[in-house]
């Protein structure tokens, strides 16, 4: 089992905003140590998802069907160290496209959100994804994607994809 990353990026977190959240807006001016810090969460986080292949062979994989979450429907798999939950992927199916997210724990944790769409029937195709970078109370730490979304937004949408991951453990049995 990897080591878990939840320590280290709550240290970084810690140190970048002497104790308090960081927000979704930019900041006036550059801060250098917080810029460094928050590159450091994002490449621990990235590294907790690039690894995530080489340990799906291990983890036990439970599906779903989503009927109700969009016009085509959608399937849910979720893969866990024992009842601990480590991935969960949700495909959503359109008549012009289709969404992904994908969900990265560590130790339990949700840390990491990637909602990635893709619309096949405007002009041209378009595709657009979102990252969303949390910390161990789920809060959300930064974000990268679509930069037309107000901090508000960013925030609305980041707490319905939490509430989303916490809907598809219960639907999988495991809440």
């Amino acid at each position: 089992m990897l080591r878990s990353l939840l320590p280290f990026i709550t240290s970084i977190i810690l140190s970048a905003c002497n104790g308090s959240a960081v927000r979704n807006e930019t900041p006036p001016a550059p801060n250098p140590s917080s810029m460094e810090s928050q590159k450091a969460i994002i490449t621990a986080l990235d590294q907790l998802e690039a690894l995530l292949p080489t340990r799906l062979g291990s983890l036990t994989k439970k599906t779903a069907d989503l009927p109700e979450r969009s016009a085509e429907g959608g399937t849910l798999e979720g893969y866990f160290e024992g009842t601990t939950p480590v991935y969960l992927h949700a495909v959503f199916y359109g008549e012009s496209g289709h969404a992904d997210e994908h969900y990265y724990y560590d130790d339990g944790t949700l840390l990491l959100i990637v909602r990635s769409e893709e619309r096949v029937q405007s002009s041209p195709d378009t595709s657009r994804q979102d990252r969303y970078y949390l910390d161990a109370s789920g809060a959300l730490v930064l974000r990268s994607g679509s930069p037309e979304q107000s901090p508000s937004d960013v925030n609305g949408k980041a707490k319905a994809l939490r509430e989303s991951a916490n809907e598809y453990l219960s639907l999988l049995g495991t809440e």
